[in-house]
């Protein structure tokens, strides 16, 4: 009984700290134009950051409970769920994935 149960402490700790890890994206010619997964990014943090307005809104999207927000440039494209950045893409290779 004591083996199982710190066998499955170890596994609990080993998936926290594989959750625990940032992932970032980088402008490669301009370091202050970035985001990180879970980073907290109103509209006008957005617009200074990027100078880019909401391309669109959801509110209240019911798969996701909350309100998403997309921004989108010629280079990067993410979205924001309930003013936290959850996923973005790619489209150029003036931007780099940091983990």
């Amino acid at each position: 009984m004591k083996r199982s149960f710190l066998i499955f402490a170890v596994l609990c700790f080993a998936a926290h700290a594989a959750c625990a890890q940032e992932v970032t994206v980088r402008m490669t010619d301009d370091a202050s134009k970035s985001i990180t997964l879970g980073e907290r990014m109103s509209p006008e943090t957005v617009w200074k950051r990027f100078g880019i307005y909401a391309t669109y809104n959801i509110y209240d999207d019911t798969c996701f409970n909350g309100d998403i927000t997309y921004y989108e440039t010629e280079d990067l494209e993410f979205s924001c769920l309930n003013s936290k950045v959850h996923q973005f893409s790619l489209t150029s290779d003036r931007y780099r994935v940091i983990i």
